[in-house]
This record gives C-alpha cells, structure tokens and sequence, in this order.
C-alpha cells in the first residue's frame, strides 16, 4: 500500500551531484554501523524515484542536511517537485519496525 501524494508532502528542494534534498524525509542516512536507508520516493505526478542510499551532507552549508542518493538512471529531478510518500526496502523496514509505507509529512 503506498500513501497518495497529499498537502503534506513533501517537497524537492534540490537535486545535484550530491543527492536529491527533501524538505522533510523518513529516511535516516549511513551513521555509526547503520546503513542509510534505501527505498522508493512517489512523486506526485506518478513517477517512482528509486533510492539507493541515504546520506548525510558534507561541507559548508550541508549541516544537518539529509541527501538521497538516487540509483542510475533517474533524470528530470527538478527543485519544486512533490513526493506524496516514501518507502523503505523491506530490510530497513524490518531493521526500523516501521510500516509498509510511511507519509512524506513525518520531518527529519
């Protein structure tokens, strides 16, 4: 079950060479012997954004930055776009004890 995208989702900041930045996520990045979380970002306009890793921002102005690292081949990622919900892989799910699928409107 996935959650359809509504008016608390969340927003594409900005997309880059780092990652993708949301205004609010679920996800947790790689920290201490935890991998970053993996998944499925739903856009709202019905595109599935696979995620292959959660990362936290490095350098000047990344402070408490949450960036998710999109695997290959995701293009046409623009600032503005909404997410109407995100998923973690089965794995993470279990590792989290969360559900099947989480709203965007959670904040980091």
């Amino acid at each position: 079950m996935t959650t359809p995208p509504c008016a608390n989702a969340a927003v594409l900041l900005r997309s880059d060479e780092r990652g993708l930045l949301l205004d609010r996520t679920v996800f947790y990045p790689l920290g201490g012997v935890q991998a970053g979380d993996a998944g499925e970002l739903r856009l709202a306009d019905g595109r599935v954004i696979n995620i292959a890793d959660t990362r936290k921002g490095k350098g000047e102005g990344a402070q408490g930055e949450i960036l998710h690292l999109p695997a290959p081949g995701q293009d046409g990622l623009r600032a503005g776009l909404r997410a109407g919900g995100v998923m973690r892989t089965p794995r993470q799910r279990a590792a989290h004890g969360s559900s099947t699928s989480i709203p965007a409107h959670h904040r980091r």
